[in-house]
């Protein structure tokens, strides 16, 4: 096979990644215009010719009985639902790098969550009424979340799929405030107080 299996279950692949971008197998819908499909053995490539086992292509187009989509030499097939031995994925969309929450700002850190954080939760999570799926919580100080502060549950439970995969994990970044800088020869400059280095004469800028 061409791709990286990240996860798979009873012999089945559930997760890969190809070429830089992560696929995961399509549940709980109908395959759709948009999904991947990847052939999953040598007789149904031989089959079609100019496909490559592993390989996912993109679902161009749908008809009742069967897919479109643009093979290895750049032209189009139209096999058969039912014909072949293929698998349903989806791109996983990569993590934002920042995000902002009530006003806050919060950058992207590969580490367990803790208290003052804010964690995301994947819809490849299972969510629950009291912590539904595809949010964003902040982390109380007991490290839980919850929609309601009298129901919430910790981080991170394996029962529901919550694990440091499924759940991003966001550190709030302080403000910066604006400074003028008055150099040698008296002109100002506004600089973040990140940027600055180390001048003496630095006043808020209001």
């Amino acid at each position: 096979m061409t791709y990286k299996v990240i996860d798979a279950k009873d012999g089945i692949v559930e997760k890969f990644e190809y070429e830089g971008a992560t696929f995961k197998a399509v549940e709980g819908r109908e395959p759709k215009e948009g999904d991947y499909l990847v052939i999953t053995d040598e007789e149904s490539a031989r089959s079609l010719e100019d496909v490559t086992v592993g390989n996912p292509y993109l679902i161009e187009g749908m008809g009742v009985l069967y897919y479109k989509f643009t093979d290895d030499v750049g032209d189009h097939r139209f096999p058969s639902k039912n014909s072949l031995n293929l698998a349903i994925y989806e791109k996983v969309k990569p993590p934002k790098t920042t995000i902002t929450h009530e006003g806050q700002t919060y950058k992207l850190v590969g580490r367990k969550a803790q208290p003052g954080d804010a964690v995301y939760v994947t819809e490849e999570a299972e969510g629950t009424d009291a912590v539904p799926n595809d949010r964003v919580y902040i982390v109380d100080r007991d490290g839980d979340i919850g929609v309601e502060s009298n129901w919430t549950y910790p981080v991170y439970k394996a029962d529901y799929n919550r694990t440091e995969t499924t759940v991003k994990v966001y550190e709030p970044v302080a403000p910066q405030k604006r400074l003028i800088y008055r150099d040698s020869e008296g002109v100002t400059h506004t600089v973040l107080d990140a940027e600055l280095v180390a001048y003496s004469s630095v006043e808020e800028d209001e």
